[in-house]
């Protein structure tokens, strides 16, 4: 058998032609309209120009520069960006696009003050004894001669021997009280804080392209309608802060007029008024007095009423001849209660590194 032998470089070339051949006459009917297009074009200008992207900048070098961006004026002086900005609810924030992966700035606005104040109470009065009796044996209203046993402090109003009071012709039993009501020990705590808007800037990965006009850069594309995110430039500083609807800004550059100002964080300056209580309220203490001839609160005895309002001179009728014990109780023991006061915040938290964003 005679062994096949290549074909000749010729041979190859020629089958090479004829296949180009074949596919241009399967094509031609769908090139014809663009030829002709191009023809025209070519007897007007005397050229005919391709374009690789949607919409060139026929004046320019490099026409179809920044394909996958928006050219926009280079940021001035001090500016940084442009960003990719986003501005919602903390709870929706969203990660960087992928034209713009990477994260440059996380701040917030609308701060939102929890007042953490533990809430004040006091404790209850207590209605208190009388601390002394006088008696005089020479006036009637118990004037010349008076004398005057004071009762032990904490004293119970249970039986008590006392130096003796010799023909009392006049009483003065002491008024009995209402203890202060004290705060109650409670952990003092201060606020918290949240906020209604979060906002987060994103940036291009890598160096951005080049553009047509040397005043402008290439920044990544803006798709708010799809995914909020807005184009801006920004710097740090309060700058003038929004209204409630995004106007004009007149400190921002030109080609990005709308004001946005977001903070940093916030500094706690808050604290809370200490508790405090107010005097006792709706108190009644009335007591008795129960004065005894003899020791131990035996023998003949006297009984004299005292209140808040006591400590009033009485001549009791049949008064014994000779005090040597003391008793006494509470008839009304109802000390009311006190109003509690503090436990209110003060300051509210300062707002830190403020970002003035510039936006198209």
């Amino acid at each position: 058998m005679t062994p096949l032998q290549p074909p000749s470089p010729s041979a190859e070339k020629r089958a090479w032609r004829d296949r180009r051949l074949a596919r241009l006459r399967a094509v031609e009917p769908l090139l014809l309209p663009f030829v002709l297009v191009a023809a025209l074009m070519a007897c007007k200008t005397g050229r005919i120009d391709i374009y690789t992207c949607s919409d060139p900048c026929k004046e320019c070098e490099e026409p179809c520069a920044c394909p996958d961006g928006t050219c926009v004026p280079l940021p001035p002086l001090g500016w940084e960006g442009p960003v990719l900005l986003w501005h919602g609810p903390p709870e929706e924030e969203p990660a960087c696009p992928a034209r713009a992966p990477a994260p440059v700035y996380e701040g917030y606005r609308g701060l939102k003050t929890i007042p953490e104040c533990a809430r004040c109470e006091c404790s209850a009065p207590t209605c208190a004894l009388p601390e002394r009796v006088s008696a005089s044996a020479q006036s009637d209203v118990c004037g010349v001669g008076l004398e005057t046993r004071v009762f032990p402090e904490g004293w119970d109003g249970s039986c008590l021997a006392i130096d003796p009071l010799n023909a009392p012709r006049s009483l003065r039993v002491g008024a009995t009280s209402v203890g202060a009501c004290e705060p109650v020990t409670v952990s003092i705590h201060k606020a918290s804080f949240g906020w209604e808007t979060k906002a987060k800037g994103c940036m291009l990965g890598w160096p951005a392209e080049a553009c047509p006009r040397p005043y402008e850069v290439c920044a990544p594309r803006v798709e708010t309608a799809r995914d909020g995110f807005e184009l801006c430039i920004y710097q740090p500083g309060s700058g003038k802060t929004e209204n409630a609807k995004p106007g004009w800004g007149p400190s921002c550059p030109a080609g990005f007029p709308q004001v946005r100002v977001f903070h940093g964080g916030v500094a706690d300056d808050s604290w809370c008024t200490p508790c405090s209580c107010g005097e006792p309220e709706g108190s009644v203490c009335d007591g008795r007095l129960t004065l005894h001839e003899g020791v131990g609160c035996q023998g003949d005895q006297q009984e004299v009423p005292t209140g808040l309002n006591g400590n009033a001179c009485s001549v009791p009728l049949n008064l014994i001849p000779e005090i040597r014990s003391v008793e006494v109780e509470l008839v009304r023991d109802q000390p009311g209660s006190c109003k509690p006061a503090g436990g209110n915040l003060v300051n509210g938290g300062m707002l830190l590194e403020p970002a003035t964003f510039c936006c198209r």
